[in-house]
């Protein structure tokens, strides 16, 4: 089946935005703060006509006191975050589930299928930018060149990523090198 144009597909927690201490979640829009660059990395996609699609694991949303009326507020301020910058996520998809409970989350690559059929996309001329073990193999099993955000000082324990990064910025940068300006 020929599918269309690629698109680069982020991460979120940990990539676009400052994590939340010990391994949380965001649960609030007011802890959402953009990692410094971000919202620039995202509007370079954004000139380039390539689509800038989230896909992010929340699996605090299927625990006792999910609130997806929150989740909808954190996903609104960071729109708004990157509008302030000139920048925008062309579509956003998230995994509410709890481990183990379905195929959406990643490491599996449901999100990025479901964009591709939603969106018209080609997963194989597609990028993944991401900061974890599951980002990076969610992009691979579809077949995308990944963007693996690590600091320098832990790059000895790096994973298969076709690509590190030490920020967002940087990935990006690395995503431009390789994509024609349509």
């Amino acid at each position: 089946m020929n599918r269309g144009f690629g698109a680069v597909f982020f991460d979120r927690d940990g990539t676009l935005n400052c994590p939340a201490a010990g391994g949380e979640y965001i649960r609030h829009p007011d802890d959402l703060k953009l990692l410094p660059g971000a919202a620039v990395a995202v509007a370079r996609i954004n000139a380039v006509g390539l689509p800038a699609i989230l896909a992010t694991n929340q699996r605090w949303l299927s625990a006792a006191g999910g609130d997806f009326g929150a989740y909808s507020r954190i996903e609104a301020k960071l729109a708004r975050l990157l509008a302030a910058e000139n920048a925008k996520l062309d579509a956003c998809y998230t995994c509410p589930h709890a481990l183990d409970m379905c195929k959406c989350r990643k490491p599996f690559p449901g999100l990025l299928l479901r964009a591709a059929t939603e969106l018209n996309l080609s997963l194989k001329d597609s990028y993944f930018i991401g900061d974890s073990v599951s980002d990076i193999q969610a992009g691979l099993a579809v077949g995308a060149t990944t963007v693996l955000i690590m600091p320098r000082a832990d790059r000895g324990s790096a994973i298969s990523a076709h690509h590190i990064a030490g920020s967002v910025a940087e990935a990006v940068d690395l995503v431009l090198a390789g994509v024609s300006v349509f």
